[in-house]
């Protein structure tokens, strides 16, 4: 007998990544500023905030990133 497949609640796409970037791409989606001093581990998080800014990423409140 096959088992059952549930379907999830909150469907999204699967990704393995370090901590860094899990909390960046939670920060951009629900903040319009983020502050990172620049030394290891958090440059990373401050790299990918100006990338995503420069992008001219969105975020859930429909407004850019500063």
């Amino acid at each position: 007998m096959a088992k059952e497949q549930k379907a999830f609640k909150y469907p999204g796409s699967r990704s393995a990544m370090d901590g860094n970037t899990a909390a960046i791409m939670c920060e951009r989606e629900s903040t319009d500023a983020a502050g990172a001093y620049p030394i290891t581990p958090s440059t990373q998080m401050g790299e990918f905030w100006a990338e995503a800014a420069a992008a001219g990423h969105i975020n859930i409140s429909g407004r850019p990133l500063i």
